[in-house]
């Protein structure tokens, strides 16, 4: 996702978090930002008595458009409250780069630590929440510039951009890689519209600018090659890689699969009755 400034080489989040207790959910959280399109950059100091955080985040800002920063019990150990109000201080500064989450805390805790830290919106994130709270975080950055009117559950009319995951078989020479954004130029489904598989004819690798053509021609009744409608995502997971096959998974827009016709006989072959 271009990061919209001058700096080609920065990204557009980068997740301040506890090593103690939040490592796992950090990677979580930036491999699901990650199938998504957004660059993302894990703040790989170790939070202990004496690191200081104001100074961690000055430093990612520098490379990146937003801080999340993930709040838990470990994150506020030996951080003085003159640290976390300078994240405050930094967030009101700048125009809302800080995106707080609370891990395993709730308000009140918080507030204890840091009162002025309490008061941003946040959002609270687990194991079972982490894709939503990508979406939300990709609709900031999507959106980079505007007000953050999607972030935080209870407020704000703005709608999260949902994604649903398409598995990809191809018949060819193509080298998948988590993370990288292709276009599905064309393709045929067996289970129009239910599209939750389907078998690529041409992929784009838009990263290396590279175009694939299946081997496979399909059967006299098949359902017909869709030359007018690409699909394009992010490929979020691989299954199987050999010779002459690839199966693989690409995370899209949901709104673009809403795009798609349908009525069957738009992907079906005129052999199939």
């Amino acid at each position: 996702m271009d990061s919209g400034t001058e700096n080609t080489d920065g990204k557009d989040v980068f997740i301040s978090y506890s090593h103690s207790d939040s490592k796992e959910i950090a990677k979580l959280l930036g491999q699901e930002l990650s199938s998504m399109g957004v660059e993302v950059w894990l703040d790989d100091i170790k939070m202990s008595i004496g690191s200081s955080i104001r100074e961690s985040i000055d430093d990612g800002l520098t490379q990146s458009e937003y801080g999340v920063v993930i709040l838990s019990e470990s994150y506020f150990e030996g951080t003085s409250e003159w640290e976390l109000n300078g994240l405050v201080e930094k967030h009101t500064n700048e125009e809302d780069v800080i995106l707080p989450l609370w891990h395993g805390v709730d308000h009140d805790y918080v507030y204890q630590q840091s009162p002025s830290l309490a008061d941003l919106i946040a959002e609270e994130i687990d194991k079972k929440n982490v894709q939503t709270v990508a979406a939300s975080i990709y609709q900031i950055v999507e959106d980079r510039g505007g007000d953050n009117d999607e972030w935080g559950g209870d407020i704000g009319g703005g709608q999260k951009t949902d994604f649903i995951d398409i598995d990809i078989r191809f018949q060819g020479r193509f080298d998948p890689e988590v993370g990288k954004e292709v276009t599905v130029e064309s393709w045929r489904n067996h289970n129009a519209p239910n599209l939750t598989a389907l078998e690529a004819t041409e992929i784009r690798d838009e990263d290396r600018e590279i175009d694939y053509t299946s081997s496979s021609k399909g059967t006299i009744m098949t359902v017909k090659r869709i030359d007018d409608e690409p699909l394009n995502g992010i490929i979020s997971d691989i299954q199987e890689i050999r010779s002459g096959k690839t199966e693989f998974t690409i995370r899209v827009e949901e709104s673009r699969l809403e795009e798609l016709s349908d009525d069957r006989d738009d992907y079906k072959s005129g052999f199939v009755q």
